[in-house]
């Protein structure tokens, strides 16, 4: 058996529910890699199980980071930011995400990338919430489910 150390004793004492918090506290402000802990997980867990929690966690934590942006936006209000570089940042965010943002939520909820900026700027710019989640949750199971396969396919090769 493959020895992971420290993930595949966080998998087997924590089960789901550290498979959870972690997906959600990596969504929000940890910026580790997923794989790792994704791939330990299938020598204790059912694998398919511990994807759909992994998602379920990484998605609050999104959704989260969404609302963090909401309440950014409000106080960038407060100050005036045209005088700012912020302000035209904001504005090519904004026209990025109006033009094709459903578009890129999901793609960039498939590329394993630190996705909290991502939640922020859409909250920040107010995008819609439907969409916001809709992406988010399509992107993120294509990507979890994608990475469960792949270890699946790596156990049976190599046994």
């Amino acid at each position: 058996m493959v020895d992971f150390g420290f993930l595949n004793l966080f998998s087997y004492t924590y089960t789901y529910f550290g498979l959870f918090l972690f997906s959600l506290l990596t969504s929000i402000v940890v910026p580790i890699p997923t794989f790792p802990v994704l791939a330990a997980t299938v020598f204790f867990l059912n694998p398919w199980i511990a994807a759909l929690i992994f998602i379920i966690g990484s998605v609050i934590g999104e959704i989260i980071g969404y609302f963090t942006g909401v309440g950014t936006s409000k106080l960038l209000k407060r100050f005036k930011t045209n005088k700012f570089r912020k302000r035209r940042i904001i504005s090519k965010i904004e026209t990025l995400l109006k033009k094709r943002g459903f578009l890129v939520l999901t793609i960039l909820a498939i590329v394993p990338l630190p996705m909290n900026s991502l939640g922020i700027a859409a909250g920040i710019v107010r995008y819609k919430k439907l969409k916001f989640a809709l992406g988010l949750i399509i992107g993120r199971i294509f990507r979890i489910y994608v990475y469960t396969i792949i270890v699946l396919l790596g156990i049976r090769i190599f046994n």
